[in-house]
């Protein structure tokens, strides 16, 4: 078979025929093909090229490079079937599970999950027939749905870190298994990373940790204004070394501090353990004067300022009322004829009132030595305000008041509780029982809602006293704010709250640490040295708490590369970072 001769100006192969298996041997070879070409079995189409004239050897035709290529895609496809096919008859796998399709066996922990449920409890597709395997090999396997079925996050699962990071345009989506690889074995560990893996993502990669790692930042561990207000610059440098307090004065940090192998904040032993030398004797000394009744109910109506506690001149004199005596004395006739009720409701309105509604605490006063900050619902409630005040104690009072009589002076001395003293003018007054007091807690949250959501000027005025009085640092109720810092919330500046909980040290949101591991090998004062230059009592002259002022120095990298170093003490990325962010499990249905 001849063919057509084209014009080629480049000195290429004139005799191309893409649609054809073989081209001409002596263009292959040589650059020069013959006038014939191939034949379509493969042998020369011309007699006459016997390769005498040019002392050449004989034309043989060659594949083309189509034919070649056909050809090895061919072969690949028989050698992946037969490797497909060995498969299912040798290596790992069972009868009804051959090597092929086994990807190797779960983690136990996730085998235990899926058990019952088999593949289809992460691969949606192994339940969904021939038509879904084959969908689902040119569809994306979102795995992270699938973890997120029993894993929580603070944050999405798609998201590095579960958080989004504007300042870092390297960021981008993540997948579960990128660090987190399945079916290698019972004993497999999923968690385990390398810090090769961390640094695939990270912009700044260092050697390790003590050749390279950024120095902590200058106020390391970071800290917000405390609740608890404890100087220990002036504690330990000061009140501790003078003579009267020094028998008393714990001598080691260990003795009001305490932490466990597996917490990052340590914690603090509680007030009977590490205050109460000091200061418990101190708490009984300040009382609350509730009430205090002119010497006639005639008198009442000419009440003055002066004659009444910050309370009276408040409570009954709110929203415009002038005459608080006059609302005095009703509220005393009906205290005469029903005892406690008719005060506690109104003090109950009051508080409700003056309470935000997404606030508003219960009647259950939380443990002291707890660390964590308190939701509202273990907060003092309104039932608080009067616990204890027997209802004959005030109907009595009252009816002798009405009557113009002198009240009955107690006989034995009043240790704690509510109590009629009658000095120069009768007072109802309720002295603390001790730290952590119920009813004080109730009384000075009462007064600072009260002062924060006043409906008038005039109103806000005489609530600001009575909360001034109840929350000074030496003669308030139980001396509460000696101690409790009073904080505004951000969401809403104008109102007050008694920080009643010690709170921590606030470590980076991926960073962890425990003081556990590290007791007995180090000093405290190897990390936390004092610096008595500090400003610590500057930072509670307003009610700010986004940033704080620590008594101790900033701890470095050094602190840690001491011991956490090539050929010391494991010092891997994985050891004080956490990649999840709130890492938790879902309640799953059963």
């Amino acid at each position: 078979m001849s063919g057509t001769q084209l014009p080629s100006s480049s000195g290429g192969d004139a005799y191309e025929r893409p649609n054809q298996r073989y081209r001409c041997g002596r263009g292959a070879g040589w650059g020069k093909p013959c006038a014939a070409g191939p034949t379509p079995d493969g042998r020369c189409g011309d007699t006459r090229c016997t390769g005498e004239k040019d002392a050449l050897p004989p034309c043989v035709p060659r594949l083309t490079l189509r034919a070649r290529r056909g050809r090895m895609t061919w072969q690949i496809c028989a050698l992946m079937i037969l490797v497909i096919a060995a498969g299912f008859h040798f290596g790992r796998g069972t009868k009804s599970r051959p090597f092929a399709v086994d990807p190797g066996p779960l983690s136990a922990r996730h085998a235990k999950f899926t058990s019952a449920e088999g593949c289809g409890a992460c691969h949606p597709a192994h339940h969904a027939g021939l038509g879904g395997w084959v969908k689902a090999i040119f569809t994306h396997a979102d795995m992270n749905t699938q973890c997120s079925r029993c894993h929580a996050f603070d944050g999405l699962a798609h998201l590095p870190h579960n958080e989004v990071f504007d300042h870092s345009p390297r960021a981008r989506q993540t997948d579960c298994r990128q660090c987190h690889t399945e079916h290698r074995g019972a004993n497999a560990k999923l968690t385990t990373l390398t810090d090769a893996q961390c640094h695939t993502c990270h912009a700044v990669p260092f050697e390790r940790f003590d050749r390279g790692h950024p120095e902590f930042a200058a106020n390391f561990p970071r800290v917000t204004r405390g609740g608890i207000k404890f100087n220990h610059a002036k504690h330990l440098l000061d009140y501790f070394k003078q003579p009267e307090y020094a028998a008393r004065a714990q001598q080691n940090c260990t003795d009001c501090h305490a932490a466990l192998p597996h917490e990052r904040n340590i914690r603090t032993a509680g007030f009977d353990a590490a205050c109460a030398r000091c200061h418990e004797e101190q708490i009984p000394q300040s009382e609350l004067v509730l009430l205090r009744l002119p010497d006639k109910p005639a008198e009442a109506a000419a009440l003055e300022t002066d004659d009444a506690t910050s309370f009276m001149t408040w409570f009954f004199q709110r929203a415009g009322t002038t005459n608080y005596g006059t609302a005095l004395q009703q509220c005393l006739t009906a205290a005469a004829k029903d005892g406690v009720a008719p005060l506690a409701e109104m003090l109950e309105a009051e508080w409700r009132a003056a309470t935000p509604t997404s606030n508003r605490p219960s009647n259950v006063v939380a443990s002291s030595r707890s660390v964590l900050q308190p939701s509202a619902a273990s907060r003092p409630g309104p039932s608080h305000l009067l616990a204890g005040l027997s209802p004959e104690l005030l109907a009595r009072a009252a009816q002798l008041w009405l009557k113009g009589e002198r009240l009955e002076p107690p006989t034995l001395k009043i240790q704690s509780g509510w109590y009629w003293l009658d000095d120069l003018y009768p007072e109802l007054r309720y002295k603390p029982a001790g730290h952590a007091d119920a009813v004080s807690q109730a009384w000075l949250e009462f007064s600072l809602a009260a002062a924060s959501r006043a409906p008038n000027a005039a109103d806000t005025k005489r609530a600001a006293s009575f909360r001034d009085e109840l929350a000074h640092l030496r003669s308030g109720v139980g001396r509460c704010v000696k101690c409790h810092a009073v904080s505004a919330p951000a969401a809403n500046p104008a109102e007050r709250r008694v920080e009643w909980y010690y709170t921590g040290s606030l470590l980076p949101a991926h960073t962890k640490f425990s003081h556990g591991a590290h007791l007995g090998l180090l000093r405290c004062n190897d990390c936390h040295r004092l610096n008595p230059d500090a400003n610590y009592e500057g930072q509670y002259h307003d009610f700010t708490t986004a940033a704080g002022v620590s008594n101790f120095k900033s701890i470095t990298l050094a602190n840690c590369t001491d011991c956490h170093a090539e050929k010391k003490v494991r010092s891997d990325c994985l050891l004080c970072h956490q990649y999840h962010r709130g890492a938790s499990w879902r309640n799953l249905p059963e």
